[in-house]
């Protein structure tokens, strides 16, 4: 007898509009599985927003773990939307704890992500990332 699982994903995400919000609250949102692979963050994100909320605010950005500004806490920890795989049935995305909240999970920031948020090891599989990319797009590169 085989386990059931669940079609879809819950993702309960934070929500703010300091315009309109007195306090913020969490939306949760039903994203159904992907039937050959997983979700990345930034993907679901933009799943939310096309097909069940367009007023949800977010970082789009470089889709390459490069310039860090799609930096959300994922079930609590610091980790980039545009690389971060969705584990489970269930996923808590809040913004950043620095720099001031503009709307949802964006934050205004004037500068890079501060190495010490992340595991060291993450920061590792970032900046090896980085060396893929550039490699891959070397002319001539693997």
């Amino acid at each position: 007898m085989s386990e059931e699982t669940a079609e879809t994903i819950k993702a309960k995400i934070y929500r703010y509009d300091p315009s309109r919000d007195e306090e913020p609250y969490y939306d949760v949102f039903e994203v159904p599985k992907l039937k050959d692979g997983q979700w990345i963050v930034s993907k679901m994100l933009e799943y939310i927003f096309e097909n069940l909320d367009r007023s949800l605010a977010f970082y789009y950005t470089c889709n390459r773990a490069h310039c860090d500004a799609c930096t959300v806490l994922i079930n609590g920890k610091a980790d980039l939307a545009c690389i971060a795989v969705v584990e489970g049935d269930e996923i808590l995305l809040e913004p950043p704890d620095w720099g001031e909240h503009v709307r949802d999970l964006v934050t205004a920031r004037n500068m890079p992500l501060p190495a010490e948020t992340l595991a060291e090891d993450r920061v590792e599989q970032i900046h090896q990332g980085h060396r893929d990319l550039w490699y891959k797009s070397k002319p001539g590169g693997g």
